[in-house]
């Protein structure tokens, strides 16, 4: 699957297919705030997630977000089974701007501060 937010990619574009059943959210525990840290550091926060995750036995799989243009990019982790509320406390656990985050058969970027969500309608693939 790929969902993008860039602005210049929402016009006319079509409904994401998506085969995951009920809520889910794509967070990463790399780069606080944007705050660039070195691999080590990133790498050791990743594990910490992975051990969170495992903790409150939430089922995850590898992803990836990434800038539009392709020069960023970092790994993520998919949960599936999470609610908004607690997919926002591991994101900000973690010290993150914003997670992507799928319920109510809509899939949008939802921002940690604001809890604003912009949202992008889906259907069952």
């Amino acid at each position: 699957m790929e969902f993008s937010f860039w602005r210049a990619s929402i016009p006319g574009s079509r409904r994401a297919g998506v085969g995951v059943p009920g809520a889910w959210c794509i967070v990463t525990a790399r780069n606080p705030m944007s705050r660039v840290l070195d691999e080590a550091s990133n790498a050791a926060r990743d594990a910490e997630l992975d051990a969170a995750l495992a903790r409150e036995r939430l089922e995850s799989c590898p992803a990836e977000n990434r800038a539009a243009d392709g020069l960023w990019r970092e790994p993520a982790r998919m949960v599936v089974g999470i609610s908004r509320e607690r997919g926002l406390a591991i994101a900000r656990r973690f010290g993150q701007r914003a997670i992507v985050w799928s319920g109510r058969g809509k899939v949008g970027l939802l921002d940690c501060r604001t809890e604003a969500w912009v949202v992008r309608p889906t259907y069952a693939a």
